[in-house]
């Protein structure tokens, strides 16, 4: 008698014990999950990072390269290529600004 009793108590104990790990909230499921999500957000930060390398690396062009010395000489000093005609627009006045914006 004391045996079978030993015996369904510890199958009742492993069943418990299986269904916790299985089930409840620190299961084998919730891990699988949690390792799912773990894994989306890894590729996320490598595809963030790629992002980040690429536009640094257009930063170093842009400011390093000859577009930063073909914006200075054209904006600063109105310079430009042969051919090409350069149209120079005043800046509007305080009171134009004004009566422009009530206009919208």
């Amino acid at each position: 008698m004391k045996l079978w009793l030993a015996v369904a108590f510890f199958a009742g104990y492993l069943c418990f014990a299986v269904r916790s790990l299985v089930v409840w909230d620190h299961g084998y499921y919730v891990y699988k999950k949690l390792c799912v999500d773990v894994n989306d957000a890894q590729k996320r930060v490598f595809k963030l990072r790629e992002r980040v390398i690429e536009i640094n690396e257009a930063m170093n062009v842009w400011n390093n390269g000859e577009f930063i010395v073909e914006k200075t000489l054209r904006e600063d000093f109105l310079m430009s290529k042969p051919g090409e005609v350069i149209f120079y627009v005043k800046e509007a006045r305080a009171r134009d600004k004004t009566y422009l914006s009530s206009q919208a």
